[in-house]
């Protein structure tokens, strides 16, 4: 989970040296992410990875140049409030320090 938070930063940095590099990393941390999910949280770590997948996408973006970006986080990000408090439980118990990192979903 440190190296996809890790490597989203650049993303949202005005002056990004290299905005595809940077996103093709961040895509790559987050397949990383979602392969290495325990079986407990698996549905919904695929859940969370779709929303920051939507997110990489529209990274540079403003709403009017790419909707259907936008869109995607959108309906994704309603999914969060019943995949993020699974999520958020399970880091809290296995991953101390980790929990600080996550949004935190509706219970």
């Amino acid at each position: 989970m440190k190296a996809f938070a890790d490597s989203t930063e650049p993303l949202f940095e005005k002056d990004a040296a290299n905005p595809k590099a940077d996103a093709d990393q961040a895509r790559a941390r987050l397949k990383d992410l979602k392969a290495a999910a325990p079986a407990e949280i698996k549905a919904q770590v695929t859940t969370l990875s779709e929303f920051y997948a939507a997110v990489i996408d529209s990274a540079g973006k403003s709403m009017a140049e790419d909707p259907a970006a936008y869109a995607r986080i959108g309906k994704s990000a309603q999914k969060l409030k019943t995949a993020m408090p699974p999520v958020s439980d399970y880091t809290v118990q296995h991953c101390p320090g980790l929990d600080k990192q996550l949004p935190v979903g509706e219970g």
